[in-house]
């Protein structure tokens, strides 16, 4: 008895510590400089995954109003043309076949640049047994 239950808590802590990390996504925005056309405005950025982590599906969109495509991870830029309002930013994205989305909300002023960056990286909780509970 005291065997079997030994050998079933050492088989859980064992599976516990190689199954595989949840992906989780942080989103950073940060108004840039004022652009010298007042007509539109540039969102640029960084999309980066920890090596463990493939990403792709990439999507930015500003309201409902206006959707940006990212190919891959890296820089991006894309010109676009909104009215001065606050919008609800949401990426979302797939990695390692989760699909994960963030919000946050920016104000939009004319003729702004706003970086709006994305990381992606394991989530893993990590804990120590103690010696007793094998």
């Amino acid at each position: 008895m005291v065997a079997s239950t030994s050998l079933l808590i050492v088989a859980l802590a064992a599976l516990y510590v190689v199954k595989p990390s949840r992906p989780a996504i942080a989103v950073d925005i940060e108004q840039g400089g004022v652009l010298g056309n007042a007509i539109s405005e540039v969102i640029y950025g960084k999309i980066s995954a920890s090596r463990d982590i493939r990403v792709s599906d990439i999507r930015i969109a500003l309201g409902n109003v206006e959707r940006i495509s990212i190919p891959s991870t890296g820089a991006y830029r894309s010109v676009v043309r909104l009215k001065p309002h606050r919008y609800k930013v949401t990426v979302t994205l797939t990695a390692n076949g989760k699909h994960l989305s963030a919000s946050r909300t920016l104000r939009i002023d004319l003729g702004h640049a706003y970086d709006i960056s994305v990381r992606v990286r394991s989530r893993q909780l990590f804990t120590i047994l103690p010696v007793s509970s094998y």
